[in-house]
């Protein structure tokens, strides 16, 4: 080891790693195996091979290596991580170096955050923002990166998507709230006068990915139908959260409503949310692009989108049924959705002209399949069956 340590003082980098190597070979000791590791990633550093650095730092700090500077191996992991497009793992990265530096040396926490930093103005994917901030767990860091989804949403012509996100920025609070809120003041100011659609889907809670990629969409469709049409005169999407909260979607439909420049919703997503927003829906509302799939018999002027069950299922049957696949074991979770469409393909298998033989249900968190069908079609006909390459249907006897 000390060998390594000197040709690592004299920067003859491929000696002193291979003379590391060996060192790690030879040693008996736990503790002289571990220093010799933490050689090896001194050498890796110096050489700038960021990957393998990652490798001995992650094992380092697992191994609890008791002289191993922790805020230096977090930092490379953070740096690795990030040049890896990995961000919501750099960060939490770059926020354990920060704080096993914060108590002894103010100078690498000032550096670590402006690296940090750096990292976050770099991004451009919007979607790597989103998942980023959603998991974040400091909210000055959340906030930034609000900030920089907002920016990016912004420049690539996503108004609403932008003024979302320079809302949620906004409450973070310090410098970067503030940049947030005069950001999104002017933002506002600029799309006053535009007519308004008002996107009304859960865009935190359960349903929050499918909220936040049903307005993307919309964000995308408008910017290209606005084709050679002057930008005052294109509408403009608002995002409302609902939560996934009835009485939260009701209360955002009726505020919405009372705004003359809005000319339409895109929303609620939920049937509960659905038949809440109904109550108030009349003759004089704006029009509704309601995307749930439950049937709201009180309101038929809402415009419905998708199709309802009964429509998926006759849909699938039907194909099945063209291609000669008309004798069918039905699969299904066992939850209100996964009923309810078991309920409807039963209902529409005469019409489309097939058989249905067996109905097999499961829990929504089965992710291997095997048991359910071997129980649902028997050992033989699995064990013969599951040769077959994948994609190709299973005869069943």
């Amino acid at each position: 080891m000390r060998v390594a340590e000197l040709l690592l003082t004299r920067q003859e980098f491929k000696q002193a790693l291979e003379a590391a190597d060996k060192a790690i070979v030879l040693s008996r000791a736990r503790f002289l195996a571990l220093a010799s590791m933490d050689l090896k990633f001194q050498i890796y550093q110096r050489l700038g091979w960021g990957t393998e650095a990652r490798q001995i730092a992650a094992y380092l700090l697992e191994q609890g290596y008791i002289n191993a500077e922790a805020s230096n191996l977090l930092s490379e992991m953070a740096r690795a991580d990030g040049q890896a497009g990995n961000i919501s793992l750099a960060l939490s990265e770059y926020r354990r170096a920060i704080a096993a530096s914060a108590a002894t040396d103010p100078v690498t926490v000032l550096r670590l955050r402006r690296e940090r930093d750096t990292l976050i103005q770099g991004l451009s994917n919007i979607l790597t923002i989103r998942e980023a901030a959603e998991s974040e767990e400091d909210a000055g860091v959340r906030s930034l990166l609000y900030l920089r989804l907002g920016r990016v949403a912004i420049r690539n012509g996503f108004t609403g998507m932008g003024a979302f996100a320079l809302e949620k920025a906004s409450r973070g609070g310090e410098m970067t709230g503030k940049e947030a809120a005069r950001e999104l003041s002017w933002l506002q100011r600029m799309v006053h006068y535009r007519p308004k659609i008002v996107g009304l889907v859960p865009l935190s809670g359960k349903y929050a990915d499918i909220g936040f990629a049903l307005l993307s969409g919309a964000e995308v469709a408008i910017r290209q139908s606005r084709g050679q049409e002057a930008e005052i005169l294109s509408p403009v999407l608002i995002w409302t959260d609902t939560g996934g909260q009835p009485e939260r979607a009701r209360v955002g439909f009726q505020a919405a409503s009372r705004d003359e420049s809005v000319v339409g919703f895109i929303g609620p997503l939920t049937g509960e949310e659905g038949q809440s927003v109904s109550v108030s829906f009349d003759g004089e509302s704006p029009p509704v692009l309601y995307l749930g799939q439950k049937r709201i018999p009180r309101k038929p002027f809402l415009y419905s989108f998708g199709l309802t069950p009964p429509q998926e299922a006759l849909a699938v049957l039907s194909h099945l049924a063209k291609f000669g696949l008309d004798d069918l074991l039905l699969f299904y979770p066992e939850n209100g959705y996964g009923r309810g469409f078991a309920d409807a393909v039963i209902s529409s298998a005469w019409e489309a002209r097939v058989r249905v033989t067996k109905r097999v249900s499961y829990s929504p968190a089965t992710s291997d399949f095997s048991d359910v069908i071997r129980q649902a079609v028997g050992n033989a006909a699995f064990s013969r069956e599951s040769s077959k390459k994948k994609g190709e249907a299973m005869d069943l006897p």
